[in-house]
């Protein structure tokens, strides 16, 4: 077995060695821990529960309003966005401003006083708690919550005194936002009634919309008002305007004749006349070259009917036509030299000459209608050069007329624009709200708040992390040695063997219960349990056997606290080592419990030797069990054990022990509540230290072994008991 010359320095070590703090650490606690945290969880459940069973519901309704901005942002223009965005918060401040919750409470108390629809009137009282502290506000109509308040239904605006307070009490719960990065505004109100957080959040909707219609009413009535005084101004100016007019044209006169003068309109009669003599002197002019021209060549004779539209030369075309079928005829029947070939010829040629004197006849008659129409343009030039010298006399009066057009031009169309103007502002019927309304609110039938379903859920989690928190605090503050690895790590010590756990059981033999590895002393071990219990125990023979070169070896036996099982390791062990040849003494030194005492019957009455000095004396004497075993009880209750343990004449009770005996086991009290442990470790070889897996606290026993105080040549063993 292992030996540590340095068991306390090691022990020493380990008490100022940070304890790892790892996953499995974690995982491990959680697991151990399971039992507190699902009792944290439950009861935090159960609060929560309790709370929200408590918590009065509340209910959310929301209505949407959609803000035209188009109105006051021209669209196209470089800024229009930036622009609609500030209208967008200017529409939603306005929304928050005082002006309207004072339209909304009016409209409320209205609401409730007239139509009754709200039940819970005393609610709606609060509001209006401090009149004479309150600011003036103009009472609006009490909408329907479906139809936009109209500016014609709209009633004589009624002074009212709302309080400051009544106001602060019913923003509290109002929540107007814009929704993302549209035009649309929700406005939201939180009440535990689901109708009267319905009938709030509409009466902000229609207190806005009302209060718009009355904005563009007075603005509309403003405006009509200041228009209709300059549209007088204007009608003054025009007629004014008119009279200088009419005057200037008397004292010029200047009379006009279907808006002209009467220079001016005999100066447009002979300009339509000489256009009109100047076309038909151009035309005679284009007839009489048309004749000449058809007169020089007697080939085109054919279209001279056309040309001059003459009835004789038609004539003459048409016999023409006939003598020339003649002739052909006769040529083709007699030939070219016949009597009536020549005599058609003949008679050919001379309608020809006829056609060419006709001709000379047309062209002479249109050569002088050509110069009578020359004379006539000139005529018409001629007077109208005169007629244009007398007009530039006439020029200033002309400009001055003008100037007085021009004036009044202007006017009327001003007069026009204010006038059409007047009548759109006068038109209030017409007048509608920027903004119209998306979803009035309707009332909720599930509260909003508190959200039992995600609140458990939060609290579950949260509950879950405080139990985790616990048991973790509680694994931290109390570290229980637990297995092989944690006890040497823990303490530096080699822990020699791990103790199963062993069923209770009845004794067949007493019909007395056997109890497990802890007081009262577990004595007899059944054989189907004996296997593991049986193989601890005989490593902890083997260790004893190294732990001193010593023939006759002192074996002390404790635990940190009572229950831990210190005496039945020290029964078990004395009985094993007994049973396997070896002398073996049990010495029961816990003088204040008397467990293997107890446990084996032995009373104090039945010692003898009281005559025997020093510890012999205190001591009863050795006694042989039926097992082969030799025990030593512990003396009365009325012995005081530090004087008996601390004595000089103790050294020579276990050196008496010793010549008997090769093998002293001594069971001794808890180290934790007693030193008693400490006066005889100091005669002891060894020291057996019993742990209880999953109880004993790590820092117990390294506070303990502190305390002890022993020789640091002195061999420790841990036995890890109860570990499963």
């Amino acid at each position: 077995m292992l030996r540590r010359n340095t068991e306390l320095d090691s022990v020493a070590e380990a008490s100022h060695r940070p304890a790892p703090i790892d996953l499995a650490f974690l995982l491990g606690a959680l697991r151990r821990q399971a039992r507190l945290i699902a009792l944290v969880v439950a009861g935090g459940l159960i609060a929560t529960l309790l709370v929200l069973f408590l918590i009065t519901p509340r209910y959310v309704a929301i209505a949407s309003i959609l803000v035209d901005t188009q109105s006051a942002t021209p669209s196209g223009s470089p800024a229009s966005e930036a622009k609609s965005d500030v209208l967008i918060e200017n529409e939603v401040e306005i929304l928050r401003s005082p002006r309207i919750a004072a339209r909304v409470l009016s409209q409320l108390e209205s609401s409730g006083a007239e139509e009754g629809s709200i039940r819970s009137s005393s609610w709606w009282s609060s509001f209006f708690a401090s009149k004479p502290e309150g600011v003036q506000i103009a009472n609006a109509s009490p909408g329907d919550g479906r139809q936009a308040t109209d500016a014609a239904t709209m009633p004589a605006n009624v002074p009212n005194k709302i309080s400051l307070s009544a106001l602060n009490a019913l923003m509290r719960y109002a929540d107007i936002q814009r929704k993302g990065h549209s035009f649309v505004v929700d406005v939201s109100y939180i009440d535990p009634s689901g109708e009267r957080a319905a009938s709030v959040a509409n009466a902000f909707v229609e207190a806005y919309l009302a209060d718009q219609l009355q904005a563009k009413l007075d603005a509309a009535r403003g405006e009509n008002q200041s228009l209709k005084a300059r549209i007088l101004d204007v009608r003054k100016e025009i007629n004014s305007i008119e009279q200088r007019q009419q005057a200037y044209r008397a004292s010029q006169g200047l009379v006009e004749v279907g808006g002209l003068t009467l220079m001016q309109k005999e100066i447009s009669d002979y300009a339509e006349q000489l256009a009109s003599a100047r076309a038909r002197a151009a035309e005679a002019v284009a007839r009489v070259n048309q004749a000449k021209s058809l007169a020089e060549n007697p080939q085109q004779l054919l279209s001279l009917d056309t040309a001059l539209q003459s009835t004789v030369i038609s004539e003459y075309r048409r016999q023409a036509a006939e003598i020339q079928r003649r002739i052909a005829d006769n040529v083709s029947r007699y030939g070219d030299q016949h009597a009536s070939s020549v005599s058609a010829k003949a008679e050919l040629i001379n309608l020809n000459i006829e056609i060419q004197n006709e001709i000379k006849r047309i062209v002479e008659s249109l050569q002088l209608s050509s110069e009578s129409a020359a004379g006539k343009v000139k005529l018409l030039e001629d007077g109208l050069a005169k007629l244009k010298e007398n007009a530039l006399a006439f020029q200033g009066d002309q400009t001055k007329l003008s100037e007085f057009t021009r004036d009044l031009d202007v006017s009327t169309k001003l007069y026009a624009t204010l006038l059409a103007r007047y009548h759109e502002t006068g038109a209030e019927a017409l007048l509608r709200p920027d903004a119209r309304v998306l979803s009035y609110a309707g009332a909720p039938t599930r509260p909003s708040s508190p959200k039992k379903t995600l609140l458990l859920l939060l609290a579950s989690v949260a509950w879950l992390g405080v139990g985790a928190g616990l048991g973790l605090m509680r694994e931290l503050t109390h570290r229980p040695l637990r297995s092989r690895t944690e006890v040497e790590r823990a303490l530096g010590l080699p822990c020699l063997a791990e103790i199963p756990v062993v069923d209770l059981t009845v004794d067949e033999s007493t019909g007395a219960s056997a109890h497990n590895l802890c007081t009262p002393v577990y004595w007899k071990v059944p054989e189907e349990d004996g296997g593991r219990f049986n193989q601890a125990i005989f490593v902890l023979r083997q260790w004893t056997q190294s732990s001193s070169a010593r023939q006759s070896r002192v074996i002390v036996v404790a635990a940190t606290h009572i229950g831990e099982g210190c005496s039945t390791i020290a029964a078990q062990l004395a009985r094993y080592a007994a049973s396997t040849g070896l002398r073996t003494v049990l010495l029961d030194a816990d003088l204040r419990a008397r467990g293997l005492s107890d446990a084996l019957g032995v009373e104090p009455s039945t010692s003898s030797g009281e005559s025997e000095p020093g510890a012999a004396a205190q001591f009863p004497p050795v006694i042989q069990l039926q097992d082969g075993l030799d025990f030593c009880a512990a003396p009365a209750s009325n012995c005081r054990p530090l004087d008996l343990l601390g004595s000089h004449a103790m050294p020579a009770f276990l050196d008496r022990l010793r010549d008997d005996h090769e093998l002293i086991v001594i069971d001794t009290p808890a180290l934790a509540t007693y030193v008693d442990a400490a006066a005889l470790v100091e005669h002891a070889d060894a020291l057996l230290l019993v742990v209880k897996a999953a109880q004993t606290d790590q820092q117990d026993v390294i506070d303990a072994l502190t305390r002890l105080d022993a020789d640091p040549q002195l061999p420790i063993g841990v036995v890890l008991n109860m570990a499963g």
